[in-house]
Formats: structure tokens, C-alpha cells, sequence
């Protein structure tokens, strides 16, 4: 009996000694893989990329198939903008200077004599040459201003200008985005100075035309000159929502 006892306890001793012995041998051949990875991304600004050009004659913004056909590049610079005067060549008017490095219109100018003289006018096309939809808005001051009909000039007046009648007068005198147009020729202005809506995307390749326009009507006269400065009118690209 004993003898058989001492032959099972070498056998269970026998038999740790295997499985640790099995158990180192395993660990030996064991091993973890680990795999770490990260990635930077940087866009380039040179891909956002809005170009201004002015129109160069009339006869290309009134051209019946301008939005079927698409603008005639070759009618269009983007350095400056023609005065377009559709109702009185008499009126003395500045062309319109285009910065496109700093991303400003300047220059735009008219005198007029009486309301007689209507308005003046000048026509843009901001295209989307990057790589990225870009929306257009207009800020916030200048949507309160539209909705609520405000004037929008600061009228001075000049040598033997009457005050009262200079302020009379002021309000005939106007500068105004006359209108915005996509490339479908869709009138978008609406949707810019909407209280709701206000942003609008211009796909790439695609355009919008603004018309600008500086006038003066109404009865009311001034007995001297008087000069009118208007506030900048400021339109945002970005390609973010508002």
C-alpha cells in the first residue's frame, strides 16, 4: 500500500512538473503585436479660391442667352467694372476699381445734377474658382437695413447748400445691390437679405452677378451741392454655413 501511494504522488508531482514545463514552453513562444498609426491632414487655402470680375459693356449683361451660354470671359475684367449707364450718358460716373488680392470694389462714384438724372449702374461676377462650395451672405446690419427700407447714405452739404433741403433731397439719392443673380440666371437677392434663409451655395466652377447701383430720383431738390457717402456693402464667401 505504501509503496503504491509514493508511486502515485511522484506521478502527480511528475504530472505539474509536465504542465509547468508545457506552460513555460508556451511562453517562450508567445508574443504581441502592436500597430500604432496617425494621420495629419492640411488643407490648402490656395483651393478656396473667389475671383471678381466687372462687366465691361452693357450690351453683355443685357445678352439674352448670358445664362444659357454662360458670361463671355472676354467681356469681363478683373480689375475694374465699366460704369453702366442705362438711363442718362450725361451723368459723370467713375469706373469701379477691383482688388482682387485684398477682395475689394472701390472707386464707384456718380454726379448728378437733379432726379431727373436717374441712375448709374455696375455689374459683377464673383466666381467659384477653388475646389470647395462656397456660401454667399450678407451680414446681418445690412439685411436689417434692406428689410426695413432704411437710407442708406450720409449726405454733407456743400458750399450755399441749405441743410433742410440737402436732407430732403438725400433721401432720392441711393446705392444698392440692385440685384443678384446665380449662374441659372435665378434671382437670389431675396434669399440673401431674408431673415430665414440668407445663405446661398455657389457650387465650383459656378458664379453669381451682382448689380450695383448708385441713382437719384424723387422730387426734391437741394439749393447746392451736396455729396452722399454710403456705407460698405459687404458680401461673405465661406465654406461654412452661416
Amino acid at each position: 500500500m505504501r509503496k503504491d501511494r509514493k508511486i502515485k504522488i511522484l506521478s502527480i508531482v511528475a504530472l505539474v512538473l509536465a504542465i509547468t514545463g508545457m506552460s513555460l514552453g508556451f511562453a517562450a513562444f508567445s508574443s504581441t503585436l502592436t500597430i500604432s498609426s496617425s494621420a495629419t491632414v492640411t488643407p490648402n487655402s490656395d483651393d478656396f479660391k473667389i475671383v471678381v470680375y466687372g462687366a465691361k459693356n452693357l450690351e453683355e449683361v443685357n445678352r439674352e442667352d448670358l445664362f444659357t451660354t454662360g458670361p463671355n470671359m472676354s467681356m469681363w475684367s478683373s480689375d475694374y467694372a465699366y460704369v453702366l449707364d442705362p438711363t442718362n450718358s450725361g451723368v459723370e460716373a467713375t469706373n469701379a476699381i477691383i482688388d482682387n488680392t485684398n477682395f475689394t470694389v472701390s472707386n464707384m462714384s456718380a454726379k448728378f445734377t437733379d432726379p431727373t438724372d436717374g441712375d448709374i449702374g455696375y455689374a459683377f461676377l464673383i466666381k467659384n474658382e477653388g475646389a470647395y462650395g462656397t456660401y454667399i451672405s450678407i451680414p446681418q446690419y445690412l439685411k436689417d437695413k434692406y428689410l426695413a427700407g432704411e437710407h442708406m447714405g450720409i449726405c454733407t452739404p456743400g458750399d450755399g447748400a441749405t441743410k433742410e433741403l440737402v436732407q430732403e433731397a438725400c433721401e432720392g439719392v441711393f446705392g444698392q445691390i440692385a440685384a443678384v443673380y446665380s449662374s441659372n440666371g435665378e434671382i437670389i437677392s431675396g434669399k440673401l437679405v431674408s431673415s430665414t434663409q440668407g445663405d446661398y451655395l455657389i457650387g465650383v466652377g459656378e458664379y453669381v452677378i451682382v448689380l450695383f447701383g448708385i441713382g437719384y430720383e424723387g422730387e426734391a431738390r437741394a439749393d447746392g451741392p451736396f455729396s452722399v457717402k454710403f456705407d460698405d456693402f459687404k458680401i461673405t464667401f465661406s465654406t461654412a454655413q452661416s
